[in-house]
Formats: structure tokens, C-alpha cells, sequence
């Protein structure tokens, strides 16, 4: 039996969207290509909205998750992640009237992948082809992440993540369904990651939580 083809020609099948493809952002700042500019990256990513930082968060993510020829070093990559953490362990703490009981965890699961993907790359920077399929769903997590989860007044911006995650998440379903023991191990590895970041939270009735317990329940 063939090992289950997973990896990124799986992750890449989800979507049909070219990376040249601008995401849509009520303010779009101009993405930061050079080592020199790492500090105002930092800076400009702590000023921003919780809006534009998804945005800025998703456009990182999504270059190095596909090894895409960036101008970062993997110095500057660990950087940036820390000051994602940071800034989403901020907006964990924004929550409205509008805003889904599962907010905050989701943040604390995304918080807790950024900050261990930083560490796997710390230690070893020869790492990032274990951490690449790690960037590639995580950008798509960030992606679904909301503010307004009892309206609809966001979906522009989040409908295309949450269906990319729904079709993830089918896709590694019916994966597992075939795995073997060559493979067992790794799947599972990639499994436990994605629960980490994709779920729903029990008692929440927000669009995202109830449709996924429709869905996958």
C-alpha cells in the first residue's frame, strides 16, 4: 500500500488561489521584503488593527509555509512569530458583544503553535522543512479568525478560511481512513498540530463553532 500523498500537494489542492493574489484588507500596508526592516515590521505589526494584522499574519505564514524565495532569514522568521504570539495574546482580550465564546481559546491555541514553530526553528534552522506544512495550516486558522462571531459583518474576509480549514480538515479525515504504519506516525503528528489550532469549543453558539459541529458531527 502507497503511502497517503499528503504534504503540500495535498494542502495545496484545497485552494485554487494564486499566491500573487492580494487578501483583501480594509488598510493594506506594504509587506516588509528586507532583514534591514525587521525592526519597523515589528512596530508596524504592533500598531495595527486586529484586522490588518491577520491579514499581515496570513501573508507571512502563507510565503514561508510554501517556501516561497522571501529575503528573511530564519533569524528574522523567529522574530517575527514571537511578535505574533505577542500580538494575538493582546486581541485574545478584545472580545465584544459580537465576539464567540471560543475566541480566546482559539487565540491561546494559535498563540501556542506560533510560539512552538518559533522554537523548532530556534533550535535548529535546519528545521524548516518539518515546520513549512505547520506555517501552511496555521495561516489558514488565522485566516477564520473573528471578532464578529455572531454576525456576518466579517465574512468577506474569513468565508474563503473557513471552507479552505472545512476542506482540510475532510481531506485529513479521509487520509487517516488510509494511513499504514509507514506513515501512521507522521499523520498522527500532523493531526494532533491541527486539533490544536481547528476546533470547536462545546457551549459555543457562534456561526463558526455551530456550523463545524454540523458539519463534522
Amino acid at each position: 500500500m502507497r503511502p497517503p500523498r499528503y504534504y503540500h500537494n495535498i494542502l495545496h489542492s484545497i485552494e485554487s488561489d494564486d499566491m500573487d493574489t492580494i487578501i483583501d484588507n480594509t488598510v493594506r500596508r506594504t509587506s516588509i521584503s528586507h532583514d534591514e526592516s525587521l525592526i519597523e515590521a515589528a512596530i508596524a505589526m504592533q500598531s495595527q488593527t486586529f484586522e490588518e494584522n491577520r491579514a499581515q499574519c496570513i501573508d507571512y505564514l502563507r510565503l514561508w509555509g510554501r517556501l516561497r524565495p522571501n529575503f528573511h532569514s530564519w533569524e528574522s522568521v523567529v522574530i517575527l512569530l514571537d511578535q505574533m504570539a505577542f500580538d494575538f495574546n493582546r486581541y485574545k482580550y478584545m472580545i465584544g458583544d459580537h465576539t464567540g465564546r471560543c475566541f480566546q481559546y482559539k487565540c491561546d491555541g494559535i498563540i501556542h503553535a506560533l510560539e512552538q514553530i518559533a522554537s523548532e526553528i530556534r533550535e535548529d534552522k535546519k528545521i524548516r522543512h518539518r515546520t513549512e506544512w505547520k506555517m501552511d495550516m496555521l495561516y489558514r486558522c488565522i485566516g477564520r479568525l473573528t471578532l464578529r462571531g455572531y454576525d456576518h459583518s466579517d465574512d468577506s474576509t474569513t468565508q474563503r478560511s473557513i471552507r479552505n480549514c472545512a476542506a482540510v480538515q475532510r481531506t485529513l479525515q479521509s487520509q487517516t481512513e488510509m494511513v499504514d504504519w509507514r506513515t501512521k506516525d507522521e499523520m498522527d503528528t500532523r493531526l494532533r498540530f491541527w486539533n490544536q489550532i481547528y476546533f470547536d469549543v462545546p457551549h459555543c453558539s457562534c456561526l463558526q463553532c455551530s456550523q463545524m459541529r454540523h458539519e463534522f458531527r
